[in-house]
């Protein structure tokens, strides 16, 4: 005589994942090669993470600057985007005095918290911090701003009246 399961009894069984046969079979091997292929995401990820943002001192870094060719100042440093950076005269080394209204006319050359300035082709970069707690950028220990007037990539219109164009050797 067979014995057939009350309707409660599968129910159970089935809330509990105790399946029998094919079905439990196809279940879990559809679950395992998911989470295999979740695994292995998660770790190529990781390492593709890691290899993109490590610098050779293990530190994360940004891009921020390059250097870029002029016939009128040879070789300048520029925003990752093209646009020409500046310095201010009055400025001393690892510290800003452009403040106020001057911020809004040279906005500073930030760098996110907690990464390192890296430039193409350039080192002497750094960062300090400034009174709102962002993190200004540095050549030579020198804070570095751009030009709110310089409105496309290779303009350079603020040089002058106190304000420097980077020149590189």
């Amino acid at each position: 005589m067979i014995e057939r399961e009350s309707p409660l009894e599968t129910s159970k069984r089935e809330i509990s994942g105790q399946t029998e046969g094919p079905m439990r079979t196809r279940f879990t091997a559809k679950r395992r090669t998911a989470l295999v292929l979740f695994f292995a995401l998660i770790i190529a990820l990781l390492v593709g993470t890691h290899l993109f943002t490590s610098s050779p001192s293990s530190e994360k870094a940004q891009v921020v600057v390059k250097t870029h060719s002029t016939t009128r100042f040879g070789k300048i440093l520029v925003t990752r985007g093209g646009f020409t950076v500046y310095t201010y005269n009055l400025d001393k080394r690892n510290h800003s005095n452009c403040y106020a209204f001057c911020l809004q006319v040279w906005p500073p050359l930030i760098v996110s918290s907690g990464l390192h300035p890296i430039g193409h082709g350039v080192s002497g970069l750094g960062a300090i911090t400034r009174s709102n707690g962002q993190r200004q950028v540095t050549y030579e220990g020198k804070p570095l701003y751009v030009f709110a007037l310089d409105h496309v990539p290779g303009r350079i219109s603020g040089e002058g009246n106190g304000w420097s164009v980077v020149k590189l050797p």
